[in-house]
């Protein structure tokens, strides 16, 4: 039965056979008042075929071109059917099945229903279109709600060809305005979407906006046991459980959830897009949330090929706004996300920004056993990670791994992201607070990788706000190569500015490693480069952290700071109160624990550096830097008071040719100080410096062409050890050195009670104990004072011989200086 008429108040498509299709010319130029409906009766199997050059094949669907029902009514398909097959072959043959598609304007809800217990959708050939169980909107304005359900056992929907489109359980608005709710649901156990070819758009339980507009919530739901999503060839995009916008907008939240127990998502090809469960704007505007929910026991996300993308839980932006929080979640027992190619990207549970703009927070969470690889040249993995370029964030930005992660960028210039934000070129006004509260492991490995975990990382950019990276678990950060970075809880700073507290911390057995050439690995650690940062710096690790650099002009940061050719205007406070293992090795390499550097930098405010417990600080090689609770500044000028402690058996060793060994040590070069200077060593601490023309620096203050406006103060308290072996050695413990320099305040050294033993050993050798020496005309504008119990003294020309508990030698043609004042 078929009736059409222009002024009917219920138009009606029924058939018991299912096979009945409103013709599109009966309503070519109608005005309609009222409803559309088609319930097609329920059969056990359906098949529509259309094979050909410009063939069309329509069944249980609804097709309306030209339409005016502006008075009013509402569009309802429905399909029961047990098994539907619609396939379409050939140059642009189009099959439609169980669906719907609206051109005009219409006044009401579309409602599409696919109840089918199992549906197969194909497109394949040139410029083809397949769809099942969805709503298509074209050239259309809807002043209602747009409801597309699919409720089934199975589902296949496969396009493949040159310009295929294949459709299934989706929305698709092309040049449409909807003025009300979309939602997409889809409630499958078995789902299979397919696109294969060369500029192949395969969507499945999704929703896909081009030069469209939507007043009101977009909400996109997929439930099912197994989801597997798969885009292949030349220009791929493959789309399950997701919303995908190009020059649209959408004035409402956008919600993507899918609850599974399998999902599969896998791009493959040149310039191939996987999204799963994700967001992606492009030249769009989203005012409110968007909201990206997963949740299944295994997640899979793979892009590999060139230019390729994996988004999985993901928000992506370009050249977009988004007004409203974006909030992307994992929560899945294996969650495994894959790049690999050429400039191949995977992101899981992250943001990304480019160009864009957004007024609200970030928020990234994946919580299960994480896995996130990117290999390749230009491979990028980001895991529980925001990144934005050339880009505007206002808002709180708030990126965590809870459970255990796992996190891998290998190639060349391959990034691994987890947990942490990358600014380049943006602006962000919020906080930024990034968290590994679990077993996290972060490896970068080839030529500049970089691995950052619970770590900020700024580029020409600016951050109002605080900044807090912790890493509370037994974390895994690893950087090897050529350049290779690796940032564990960890902020770095180039170009940028920051206005407010950096904050971060290792609070469990923390590992983060850098080896190769021109390595870093900082862990808990603050990194400025022609920056500047209004606030404290304050960087803590709190248990048995272990962190290493490795190789050529290696650097390994454990709770310290480094600045150059930067500012900080607030205090520096770099605590290690656990048994932390800090370690550089190799050539030019520097290992600085607790420790503040600056070179050609400022700083107002109080430098605060403590090492409470049984802590490790190594550097061997040439021209090795070992500094533990330490301060060295070359070229700077610091306006408040200098702190170093070293309060439990903390031992720091330096080794190989030209070596330095820093421990509760200042070290002035070409700077100014304006405040008080104080080191102290209160524990049975031990410090080395062994081989070629070395230094062994405990409890002690050298200056050189600086001045400092207040007083130093040297005291070591315990049972210490200070020992400098080899050529041209100086071993100084509690001892202060003015060269060139003036010192406006008082000078005080005292070692005192315990054992303390301070050697030097070798060709040229000079141990200083307790020992203030002026060198080359300097000057000091107080009193001095040297304190020290009884003790034994070798080879010293300056005062008696003794006997007690503090020893001080020189062994070979060197000097010894215990309790003395040396005027040179």
């Amino acid at each position: 039965m078929r009736k059409f008429n222009s002024l009917l108040s219920v138009t009606l498509c029924l058939s018991l056979a299912g096979s009945v299709v409103c013709p599109p010319q009966a309503f070519a130029g109608s005005s309609v008042k009222g409803a559309v409906i088609n319930v097609p009766g329920q059969t056990g199997k359906s098949v529509n075929v259309a094979v050909g050059k410009e063939t069309r094949a329509d069944q249980s669907s609804i097709k309306l071109q030209n339409l005016d029902m502006g008075g009013g009514g509402a569009i309802v398909n429905t399909d029961r059917t047990g098994q539907s097959v619609n396939i379409a072959a050939g140059n642009k043959a189009s099959a439609r099945q169980s669906s719907t598609r609206v051109g005009g304007k219409l006044q009401g809800a579309v409602v599409n229903t696919n109840l089918v217990n199992k549906n197969v959708n194909v497109a394949a050939g040139k410029e083809v279109k397949a769809n099942q169980g969805s709503v298509d909107i074209t050239d259309s304005k809807v002043t209602g709600a747009v409801v597309n359900t699919a409720v089934g056992r199975n589902a296949v929907n496969i396009g493949a060809g040159s310009n295929v489109e294949a459709d299934q359980s989706s929305v698709r608005l092309e040049n449409g305005e909807v003025r009300g709710a979309v939602a997409n649901t889809s409630v499958i156990g078995q789902a299979v979407n397919i696109g294969a070819g060369n500029r192949v758009e395969a969507g499945q339980s999704s929703v896909i906006m081009k030069d469209s507009k939507v007043t009101g919530a977009v909400v996109n739901t997929a439930v099912g046991q197994n989801m597997v999503n798969i885009g292949a060839g030349n220009r791929i995009e493959a789309d399950q459980a997701t919303v995908r916008m190009s020059g649209s907008s959408v004035e409402g939240a956008v919600v993507n959830t899918a609850v599974g127990q399998n999902l599969v998502n896998v791009a493959a090809g040149n310039r191939a897009e996987a999204r799963q469960v994700a967001t992606s704007l492009k030249n769009s505007k989203v005012s409110g949330a968007v909201v990206n929910t997963a949740v299944s026991q295994n997640l899979v996300n793979v892009a590999a090929g060139n230019r390729v993308e994996a988004n999985q839980a993901a928000t992506k932006m370009e050249n977009s706004s988004l007004t409203g929080a974006a909030v992307n979640t994992i929560g899945a027992l294996g969650g495994v996300n894959v790049a690999a190619g050429n400039r191949a990207e995977a992101n899981q549970g992250a943001v990304k920004m480019e160009n864009s703009k957004v007024r609200g927070a970030l928020v990234n969470t994946a919580v299960g056993g994480g896995i996130n690889v990117a290999a390749g040249n230009r491979a990028e993995a980001n895991q529980a990670a925001t990144k934005l370029k050339d880009s505007t964030i206002a808002g709180n930005v708030i990126n965590t791994v809870g459970g255990v992660g796992l996190n891998v960028a290998a190639g060349n210039r391959a990034e691994a992201s987890q947990a942490a934000a990358k600014l380049e070129n943006s602006k962000m006004k919020g906080n930024a607070v990034n968290t590994v509260a679990g077993a996290g492991l972060n490896v970068a490995a080839g030529n500049r990788v970089e691995a950052s975990q619970a770590a900020l990382r700024m580029k020409d950019s600016s951050l109002e706000g605080n900044a807090v990276n912790t890493v509370a678990g037994a974390a895994l950060n690893v950087a090897a190569g050529n350049r290779a970075e690796a940032s564990q809880a960890a902020a770095k700073l180039e170009n940028s500015t920051l206005k407010g507290n950096a904050a971060n911390t290792v609070a469990g057995a923390g590992l983060n490693v850098a080896a190769g050439n021109r390595v870093e690995a900082s862990q808990a650690a603050l990194r400025m480069k022609d920056s500047s940062l209004e606030g404290n710096a304050v960087n803590t690790v709190a248990g048995a952290a272990l962190n290493v650099a490795a190789g050529n002009r290696a650097e390994a940061s454990q709770a310290a700071a480094k600045l150059e050719n930067s500012t900080l205007k607030g205090n520096a406070a770099n605590t290690v109160a656990g048994a932390a293992l800090n370690v550089a090795a190799g050539n030019r390499v520097e290992a600085s624990q607790a420790a503040l550097e600056m070179k050609n930098s400022s700083m107002k405010g109080n430098v605060k550096n403590t090492v409470a417990g049984a802590a490790l600080n190594v550097a061997a090689g040439n021209r090795a830097e070992a500094n533990q609770a330490a301060v060295k500044i070359t070229g700077s000028d610091v306006e408040g008071n200098i702190t170093n402690t070293v309060g439990g058996a903390a031992l720091n060793v330096a080794a190989g040719n030209r070596v330095e060994a820093n421990q509760a040590a200042t070290k002035i070069e070409n700077s100014r100080v304006r405040g008080n200077i104080k080191n102290t060593v209160g524990g049975a601490a031990l410090n080395v410096a062994a081989g070629n023309r070395v230094e062994a620096n405990q409890g002690s203050t050298k200056i050189s062409n600086s001045d400092v406006r207040g007083n130093i103060t040297n005291t070591v308290a315990g049972g210490a050890l200070n020992l400098a072996a080899g050529n041209r050695t100086t071993a100084n413990m509690g001892s202060v050195v003015v060269e060139d320099s003036s010192v406006a305040g008082n000078i005080s050294t005292r070692v005192k009670g315990g054992s303390a033993l301070n050697i030097a050993a070798g060709s040229g050798a000079e141990a200083n104990s307790g020992a203030v020496i002026i060198k080359h005309g300097s000057s000091v504008g107080g009193n001095i004072a040297v304190t020290s119990g009884k003790g034994i003294t070798v080879n010293d020309v300056d005062s008696p011989f003794s006997f007690g508990q503090n020893v001080n030698i020189a062994v070979g043609s060197g000097k010894s200086n215990k309790n003395s004042v040396v005027m040179k």
